[in-house]
């Protein structure tokens, strides 16, 4: 319901003429009584108000006068967006961060115009490859499980129990899983088989009961879809006896009698997923592709403008900052929340009062060849950032062994020094293999704790001590 100002009464949400923003009006209820409401717009700004810049100041340790400057900058200024990246993600309250920045752009007005919006999309477009046909033949979708539900499956057996996993183009045992000490002792060991295809003998491999050799991207057909699409084409065979995903599946298919689904050559199914009539794909087909090796998908000469007719995917067809349906969790609207652990006001901070943060390697993707030589010379080894000021409160040096630590777990490794961090914070970069750190893991560091109003895994809301030790301890 809304209360419409031009009728002075309180309608569906739907049948409003003019919907009040603000104020707050008394309805009067069934039984005679009478209750006062505001409208949702209302309850954000009283949500707002004791967050002045001084108060966001003291939490953030961002100086009151930047964010007083942002905040008129952003609102004066047409159109504005926020990108947030996927740094949001990584910590227990990530949704309530979300929608709190995509209140304002809602609040100033930015949503359904050019330029406008909130993304942690880089301006690529998801390639509409048809690849209904190869995964659903028959017409069914086969069940799929996120990484946090897969563990649940293995452990618990829900929402449904799975006995094996067949992993290709995954170190998913480094550092995908959380609490990767407790995930290795307790979890791989309920599974019945672990099979790998790989082209090395990763973290995860090294737990497989079955290791299949994969050939690399040089030996084996493929497409690469982002802004561009590019034909991935055989440079040369495959070595030994590795073979692609596809050759091995179509493989294993033939022996279980579900060779028919695999019947046909990759070729013919990169055709296949070329085959379709969405407009960014029109006039791209694999003989193009064959001779022109990359191509431009076909953009549209008006860029797309998300929600410019103002029509949204809710209940009540507006855009709704309070959410019914979270109300059970206290989250019908983004308060703020200190993180779930690395909190000042956390019971562990007194012992662990460290925030350990994974930042990305400029040389590699997560994991991904980190054991190459090439890569080992311009990154010989994992190290930890700490800010001057921490590593002088704990006797650490430079290029020194160090022991990060919490009750889960412990790494050791060298340190670094980074006058650019703030105090309190040490950052290592993910993706080094477990096996090239001199003793333990960082992924073991990170609890699993899972927000009842979003499923991600916070490896960001971590705390942990560091001290010195010496190599040979």
């Amino acid at each position: 319901m809304v209360w419409d100002a031009l009728r002075q009464r309180f309608v569906p949400d739907r049948g409003a003429s003019g919907p009040a923003m603000t104020g707050a009006y008394p309805v009067i209820l069934l039984s005679g009584s009478a209750v006062q409401c505001a409208p949702a717009f209302q309850l954000l700004v009283d949500l707002c108000r004791p967050y002045r810049p001084e108060r966001a100041s003291e939490i953030t340790g961002v100086p009151a006068s930047i964010i007083r400057d942002l905040g008129r900058e952003f609102a004066s200024r047409k159109p504005a967006s926020i990108r947030i990246g996927f740094g949001v993600d990584r910590w227990y309250y990530s949704d309530y961060t979300a929608r709190a920045v995509a209140n304002l752009v809602i609040a100033t007005g930015n949503i359904g115009v050019p330029g406008g919006g909130i993304s942690i999309h880089d301006g690529t477009y998801p390639v509409p490859l048809n690849q209904r046909v190869f995964r659903s033949p028959d017409g069914r979708e086969a069940a799929t499980l996120d990484v946090i539900s897969l563990m649940s499956a293995v452990e618990y057996g829900k929402p449904y129990p799975v006995r094996a996993l067949w992993l290709s183009a995954s170190n998913m045992f480094n550092q995908t899983s959380a609490n990767r000490k407790r995930v290795i002792r307790s979890v791989v060991p309920r599974l019945e088989l672990i099979a790998v295809t790989d082209h090395f003998m990763t973290d995860t491999a090294e737990v497989a009961d079955m290791v299949l050799p994969a050939c690399t991207i040089f030996e084996r057909a493929d497409l690469v879809p982002g802004m561009f699409l590019q034909l991935q084409q055989k440079a040369v065979e495959p070595e030994g006896e590795s073979k692609s995903d596809f050759d091995i599946f179509a493989g294993l298919a033939r022996q279980m009698g579900l060779g028919a689904y695999f019947s046909r050559s990759a070729e013919d199914y990169l055709k296949e997923m070329l085959a379709t009539d969405h407009p960014l794909l029109e006039g791209i087909t694999l003989e193009r592709l064959q001779r022109e090796h990359v191509v431009f998908l076909n953009r549209p000469r008006e860029p797309y403008v998300s929600f410019r007719d103002l029509k949204f995917q809710t209940p009540s067809g507006r855009i709704e900052i309070y959410k019914e349906e979270l109300l059970r969790y206290g989250a019908e609207l983004p308060g703020h929340r200190e993180p779930i652990e690395a909190s000042p006001q956390s019971s562990l901070y007194d012992r662990f009062p460290l925030v350990l943060l994974f930042s990305h390697s400029k040389y590699r993707i997560h994991s991904t060849f980190a054991n190459m030589p090439m890569i080992k010379k311009r990154e010989p080894e994992p190290v930890v950032e700490i800010h001057p000021l921490d590593a002088g409160r704990r006797s650490l040096a430079p290029g020194r062994f160090a022991r990060v630590y919490n009750d889960r777990g412990s790494v050791t490794l060298r340190c670094r020094f980074n006058p650019d961090l703030r105090p309190g914070v040490v950052v290592i970069s993910e993706g080094s293999w477990v096996k090239h750190f001199p003793g333990g893991d960082p992924y073991s560091l990170t609890h699993e704790l899972i927000s009842s109003t979003s499923e991600n895994y916070a490896f960001c809301d971590t705390l942990v001590e560091i001290e010195h030790v010496r190599r040979d301890e």
